[in-house]
Order: C-alpha cells, then sequence, then structure tokens
C-alpha cells in the first residue's frame, strides 16, 4: 500500500505549468518525494501574480493516509503558520493551506491549490541538443589565458544571439568595465548580500532583469527564454545542469531576499 502513491513523486505546479512561467505569472510549485515508510516529503514554493513576492514552505513531511497528508508548518517566509492538507492522485494534487488567524502579516500564503504535473523539460529539444554537443566547464581562477579563449570558443558556438550579452558589455563599458571580467563570476553577489531597492534606481529594465535571472542561473538552471539562455551560456561562470529539474529549495536567504525586490522592479 506504500507504494500507491509513488507516482505522486514529482513536480507539481499551477495548471502544470514551467518554472519560467510561474515566475513570470505566479502560481505555486510543489516538489514531493515519497520515503519508503510511507512518508511525504515536499517543498512548497510560490509567487503571488501581482506583487511577485515569494513564500516558501521547505521540508514539508507527513503521513499518507487514505490519499491525503495532514501537518502543521511553522513559517512560509512571511511570518505565517498553519496547516496544510494534501490530497494526492495520479493526476492532481490539491493542497489547501490554512493560516493561523491570530497572525496579522500583510502577506499571507492562504487557500485551495489544484496542481498538476510539470509539463516535462525547462527547455525545448533543440536547445538540449545544443547543449549536449559538448559541455561546457566552470571557469577557474587557474586557468591559462589559452584554457579560457578555449572555453570561450566553445560558448561561442553554441550561441546564435549575442543581443544581452553586447547590451550588458555596452553597460560595464559605460561603467568604465573594460577588461571583459565579468564573464568569469556573477554581475552581483545576489547569494551573500541583501540588496535595496534604491541601490537599483540607476540600473536600466534590463539589467534588473538578468540579474534577477542570474540568481537562478547560478543553481544550473535551463531557461526556456533562449536570450537569456543565450546569454548565460556566455558566462564563464555558468554551466547548465540539464541532469535535473531546478528545485527552488536551492536558493538560499539572500537569494530569496534578493529576488523579492528583483521581481518587484522586473515588472
Amino acid at each position: 500500500m506504500q507504494d500507491a502513491y509513488a507516482m505522486c513523486e514529482g513536480i507539481w505546479s499551477t495548471d502544470g505549468k514551467t518554472y519560467d512561467e510561474i515566475v513570470a505569472n505566479g502560481g505555486m510549485i510543489f516538489t514531493i518525494e515519497k520515503s519508503s515508510n510511507g512518508e511525504l516529503k515536499g517543498n512548497v514554493f510560490y509567487q503571488q501574480a501581482e506583487s511577485q513576492r515569494v513564500a516558501t514552505i521547505e521540508n514539508i513531511v507527513g503521513v499518507i493516509e487514505n490519499g491525503k497528508v495532514m501537518l502543521d508548518y511553522t513559517d512560509d517566509g512571511w511570518g505565517n503558520n498553519g496547516s496544510i492538507e494534501v490530497l494526492l492522485s495520479q493526476e492532481e494534487v490539491i493542497v489547501k493551506i490554512d493560516r493561523d488567524d491570530e497572525v496579522s502579516s500583510e502577506y499571507a500564503l492562504d487557500g485551495t491549490f489544484s496542481l498538476k504535473r510539470m509539463n516535462s523539460g525547462n527547455m525545448n529539444a533543440e536547445k538540449q541538443c545544443e547543449i549536449d554537443e559538448e559541455s561546457e566547464e566552470k571557469y577557474q581562477s587557474y586557468w591559462s589565458a589559452e584554457q579560457i579563449m578555449e572555453e570561450k570558443k566553445k560558448r561561442e558556438n553554441i550561441v546564435n544571439d549575442k543581443e544581452y550579452y553586447e547590451f550588458v558589455n555596452g553597460y560595464k563599458e559605460s561603467q568604465m568595465v573594460t577588461d571583459g571580467s565579468w564573464i568569469f563570476e556573477p554581475l552581483l553577489s545576489t547569494d551573500s548580500v541583501v540588496y535595496s531597492k534604491e541601490q537599483f534606481e540607476e540600473m536600466p529594465k534590463l539589467m534588473i532583469h538578468i540579474i534577477k535571472n542570474e540568481i537562478y542561473a547560478r543553481h544550473g538552471y535551463v531557461f526556456n527564454d533562449d536570450k537569456l539562455q543565450n546569454y548565460f551560456e556566455m558566462q564563464l561562470w555558468y554551466v547548465p545542469d540539464k541532469e535535473k529539474s531546478f528545485e527552488p529549495d536551492v536558493l538560499n536567504l539572500y537569494e530569496k531576499a534578493n529576488l523579492e525586490v528583483l521581481a518587484e522592479l522586473d515588472r
């Protein structure tokens, strides 16, 4: 009986949308894995459509009984706590979240969500083929000039659109950065520093868009947006992880905080 719900393992989302679509339009992603003792384990990622604020409920654990899991949660990233009810079936997963009314947070992850299995793959078959032809290597500080040029040439053979790359290059030149060093590491330290909205006031909208997605690229995310994918392919620090689907719980607290700020500005 414990294996009856193994079919529910995987990634479920609002209307089966991809991660790109959820980030762009809002919705929920529920990553489910079932342990051998009949427990459900998982993580919830939710982004509001209008404010684009992100909520997460991590390390969910509950016993599956007759296709249902009941459990409490203590934090959704917005200071709320409450209960979760999960109904499992082969075609649909229903997640009902009830926030504790005593909590007075301005934002709340609350309501009933119908989820479908996420559409397979985060990229089209053609892009997968291009990336598979020759695996990229991540830049290391000890590389020789020859190794750097070889890796750049390899990546240039993959890329067919340099619009975003040329835009960032022009922007960096306007900031008196002309040595091309920005391709060796991410533009900002969004994984270790929390930035304020004011720090982006003078920055072009496209730079904000790229920096927001840089947070996902750090973790090997493969983009459906060809312009973004082409840009990151040119970054020697970026290596696409095509072996597994992206899971939101890899983001650390700095990245989540910066994502909220950048998502609000990138509208």
